[in-house]
């Protein structure tokens, strides 16, 4: 398995998961995942197995310390110099969850502390 963070030539897997795990009302839209790619793809990782993704974690750096809903909407929220790393959403594909994959996180995490984030 392979971590690495997303680019926009990735929104199409992107929407195709988002879409698998959430309903339609409450998914994130292409155009939205599109503006977080554009703003901060540097804070949207991607877990590959075989050359697929088989789950996403995203959200953005920001001092503040309440996520909003304003921040699901605004990419351009984010603050590169932020101190707290938000996160909007860990997806993973139905076939591999309760896989024990849940190393994405721990490595996501690792590397926001050693950026002194919280």
């Amino acid at each position: 398995m392979n971590i690495r963070t997303a680019s926009i030539q990735d929104i199409e897997e992107i929407s195709a998961i988002e879409n698998e795990c959430f309903p339609p009302e409450q998914a994130c839209t292409r155009e939205q995942f599109k503006q977080r790619l554009t703003y901060y793809p540097e804070h949207f990782w991607l877990l590959e197995k075989d050359g697929e993704i088989i789950s996403f974690v995203d959200g953005f750096c920001t001092d503040e310390e309440t996520l909003t809903d304003e921040m699901y909407e605004k990419a351009e929220l984010h603050n590169e110099s932020g101190k707290i790393q938000m996160i909007f959403g860990v997806n993973t594909l139905p076939a591999y969850r309760k896989k024990r994959i849940c190393f994405l996180i721990d490595s996501i995490y690792n590397r926001t502390v050693a950026k002194t984030r919280t």
